[in-house]
């Protein structure tokens, strides 16, 4: 499934956290969310070198603009594989159908990184279940798809 586009919270523009970053913070956490490497999961892997290159910044510039995202919050990295998880992804990117789903269910099957495919997974089925608490379990959705369901 290829993207197109991705969608951006109109309220991350008064959210407190984002307008706190520097410039190159927020821009860093647009790119991250909506870029290239980008998935519709809200995880990827994300060279630095990649990035760096992407913006036409230095390595240095890009890990700072980085590390002051992970410093507010706004993702989480696994620096052994390089995978970033936006983490309030899908509050703009909630999956819009089943056939959705299934594709974000396998790019988060595939994270090699343990704790951020189970965030990704919590994230996912909270996204699902509507719900502004954490959820017990899976989510229904969640649970057919999983078992062949649809």
């Amino acid at each position: 499934m290829s993207r197109t586009f991705a969608q951006v919270p109109l309220s991350l523009w008064r959210d407190p956290r984002f307008t706190a970053l520097s410039d190159d913070g927020q821009l860093a956490l647009l790119y991250l969310w909506s870029g290239p490497h980008s998935s519709s999961a809200g995880i990827s892997i994300v060279f630095d070198g990649y990035a760096s290159l992407d913006r036409k910044w230095d390595n240095r510039r890009w890990q700072v603009a980085r590390k002051e995202l992970e410093d507010a919050g706004f993702i989480a990295r696994d620096p052994t594989t390089e995978t970033v998880m936006v983490i309030d992804y899908f509050k703009a990117n909630k999956p819009s159908s089943q056939r959705h789903i299934g594709a974000v269910i396998n790019q988060i099957a595939n994270v090699q990184c343990e704790e951020l495919q189970d965030r990704a997974q919590k994230a996912l089925d909270l996204a699902l279940s509507g719900s502004t608490m954490a959820a017990a379990g899976p989510s229904p959705q969640l649970k057919a798809l999983v078992n062949g369901k649809h």
